[in-house]
């Protein structure tokens, strides 16, 4: 083998090699593409998810004041109607 074929051989995988890396970068390129695109998504999830969760905090916390003002009330519906029983033991009690 002359020293030009061994040098046109040796260019020759040189440019092969180039080319490979070059297609090995544009596919490195659109996978980085596609997982920026995938973190848009999540991130937009993710934002969806914190807006819901706030939203069913606050409905709980609107559901939880209901039901404790409710069970006031009845407690002290409650107060209301031992204290009126009592009087009207009394008054039974007095008037016996």
């Amino acid at each position: 083998m002359n020293e030009n074929k061994f040098e046109q051989l040796l260019l020759d995988q040189f440019d092969k090699i180039d080319n490979r890396l070059d297609k090995i970068d544009t596919r490195l390129d659109r996978m980085d593409d596609r997982i920026t695109a995938l973190d848009n998504k999540l991130d937009e999830k993710t934002t969806a998810i914190e807006q819901r969760i706030g939203k069913l905090s606050e409905e709980t916390a609107q559901i939880r004041g209901r039901l404790e003002a409710r069970a006031a009330f009845f407690t002290d519906l409650k107060s209301w109607i031992a204290i009126g029983v009592a009087i009207a033991a009394v008054i039974f009690a007095w008037l016996k």
